[in-house]
């Protein structure tokens, strides 16, 4: 048992790590402005960039995930009140 919990928090690690990496690379190269990234490039790091709101992002401080906001600003939608209303008209 101790062998296979030993297995499974290396592969977390390294799958923590990968994310890492892209988002360092993300972050580094769109670091010269506001560059978008593409859907795709925002789905390797975990983001849906057709759901992304950006006001969401500067949320990621309040738990403790600074480094997340600079690639999040890349993949994010810009804030429109209006696009955000559902059926009823209720805001989501």
């Amino acid at each position: 048992m101790s062998f296979l919990f030993q297995l499974v928090s290396t592969i977390t690690a390294l799958a923590a790590l990968a994310v890492l990496v892209a988002i360092s690379s993300a972050s580094s190269s769109s670091s010269s402005g506001n560059k978008q990234l593409s859907e795709e490039e925002c789905s390797k790091l975990g983001f849906n960039k057709a759901e992304l709101w950006c006001d969401k992002c500067s949320e990621l401080a309040k738990f403790e995930l600074e480094e997340l906001k600079a690639p999040c600003l890349t993949c994010c939608r810009e804030d429109d009140k209006s696009a955000r209303k559902v059926g009823n008209g209720l805001d989501v």
